[in-house]
């Protein structure tokens, strides 16, 4: 069954976006096809097993993240790209069919509460030629109203939207999302000059769309390595995309460790970031 939308009243009539939209959608299949990310199909959006992570997965959604416009259904193909510190790309492939013999409009909304597209009303492009429209109340309207974008039954419309500075999942929200485990260094990092934590973030697999992160980090057992004492406390390997509160300090042993935006993971990915306590 696919999930559909309230029937609201639109424009019957509107102009497709005039914009170059072939270029990107390349990039970011040229970027998946060297990272490796698997793309899953997907059916009904309230179902949609859209996992795309490096170790693909199936579940459904809680929230369906596209809604069809009154008289269609839709179905969905997910791709995911990197992250960085301008934002996540996410492309869906939306297959609009309907069972009208006579050739009809259709529309789909982006549903901006959820996941991917969390809040973000900017940045999005099509491939189809489609009018793309912020319509207020967490909706964004996909609609094909031309008449070389008509769709009746036994002949779809395949659109691919893309938006390449998407946020991601807040850490305030993605708490059931990973695991956190803190280690001690070993060799070098490990000694009565330097003495090093390794704290690592794991997804679990629940979430396939980019999430940030929070871990309490305790360095008591470097502190308790250095002799006679800490002289200075620093960020190590990965620390560049983390942030941490309190300050680090050679005064302070317990702290918060928070990933940005290139830091943050999806699926069963995972981030390492290194903290050193040093007596020089």
């Amino acid at each position: 069954m696919s999930a559909t939308r309230p029937a609201r009243r639109r424009p019957w009539f509107g102009r497709a976006l005039a914009r170059s939209r072939t270029g990107s959608a390349a990039v970011l299949v040229l970027l998946l096809s060297t990272l490796g990310w698997a793309t899953q199909p997907t059916s009904s959006a309230w179902t949609d097993p859209a996992f795309f992570t490096t170790s693909a997965s199936s579940g459904s959604w809680q929230v369906a993240p596209v809604l069809a416009g009154p008289g269609v259904s839709v179905s969905s193909t997910w791709s995911a790209g990197s992250v960085s510190s301008s934002g996540a790309a996410t492309c869906v492939t939306v297959t609009v069919s309907t069972t009208s013999v006579t050739p009809i409009p259709w529309s789909f909304d982006l549903n901006l509460a959820v996941p991917p597209w969390n809040g973000q009303t900017s940045g999005y492009s099509d491939n189809l030629g489609a009018t793309l429209t912020d319509v207020g109340n967490d909706r964004y309207e996909v609609s094909g109203t031309a008449s070389w974008l008509l769709v009746s039954a036994g002949q779809p419309r395949v659109d691919t939207i893309c938006n390449f500075s998407l946020p991601a999942i807040p850490a305030s929200a993605s708490a059931g999302y990973y695991t956190v485990q803190t280690t001690r260094a070993t060799g070098k990092e490990w000694t009565t000059d330097t003495a090093c934590m390794v704290t690592t973030v794991t997804g679990n697999g629940t979430q396939p769309f980019p999430f940030q992160w929070t871990a309490s980090l305790d360095l008591s057992p470097a502190f308790a390595r250095v002799t006679p004492t800490v002289g200075r406390v620093q960020g190590g390997r990965s620390s560049w995309a983390t942030t941490f509160t309190p300050a680090l300090s050679p005064q302070q042993s317990s702290y918060v460790v928070a990933s940005t935006l290139p830091s943050s993971i999806s699926g069963t990915g995972s981030y390492s970031v290194t903290v050193c306590a040093y007596r020089y």
